[in-house]
């Protein structure tokens, strides 16, 4: 490419693997609601699309909307005082970021995640690496196109410029809706042989270090 001045990260599945924790969180709101268990396994496929979507996903359909708000609301609590008990950066992922940052590209991260707990996490895990975090605020989110424009606003850089890193349809279709470059990454929460049902095989790393290739 080139030109690429800025490298933008989604965040669970890509920089942290996040599931044990939220996978914990799911299974407090479904005991609070006399519901079984349901396995890590079972709740992987049911992430990326935000917290909304994975109750949604986990929760019986015929709930009421008071009750799912009631929820939603027992599973933040929840999730907000165990997030980093099982939480992990993947392999590999913190020395790429330092070396990105040594090489003056702009770093940022868009996520699903609610805005403060994404903050967090990120300032937690890679302290001082990231210029901006974008997590959800009310209702916008991933793949709408205008948190990418936001954030682009923000950080002073134009689409043709960014390389987007992603794991999930969910990080496709929204790079594709915001014109910028981007790849998905296999150590995530669909892995390989799921992300080449939606994405050339050129556009799938296998290791953080090959992010340097699209630069």
């Amino acid at each position: 490419m080139g030109t690429i001045t800025t490298v933008i990260f989604d965040l669970d599945g890509t920089l942290l693997n996040t599931a044990a924790d939220l996978t914990d969180a799911v299974n407090y709101t479904r005991k609070t609601k006399g519901l079984e268990e349901i396995s890590k396994e079972e709740v992987i496929p049911k992430l990326g699309g935000g917290i909304n979507n994975l109750l949604r996903c986990t929760l019986p359909e015929d709930m009421s909307e008071e009750e799912f708000e009631e929820a939603r609301d027992i599973f933040n609590l929840k999730y907000n005082e165990i997030c980093e008990n099982r939480t992990y950066a993947y392999e590999g992922i913190k020395p790429v970021l330092e070396e990105l940052k040594k090489g003056e590209y702009k770093l940022a991260v868009i996520t699903n995640k609610n805005d403060d707990t994404a903050k967090r996490l990120v300032n937690s895990f890679f302290p001082e690496i990231f210029t901006v975090v974008r997590g959800r605020i009310g209702e916008l989110r991933k793949p709408d196109p205008v948190i990418m424009t936001d954030t682009l606003g923000t950080l002073g850089v134009s689409a043709d410029r960014v390389l987007y890193v992603g794991d999930s349809e969910v990080d496709r279709q929204f790079g594709a809706n915001s014109g910028v470059a981007t790849i998905l990454v296999s150590w995530g929460f669909r892995g390989r042989p799921g992300l080449e049902e939606i994405v050339p095989e050129e556009y799938i790393i296998d290791r953080p270090e090959e992010i340097f290739k699209y630069l």
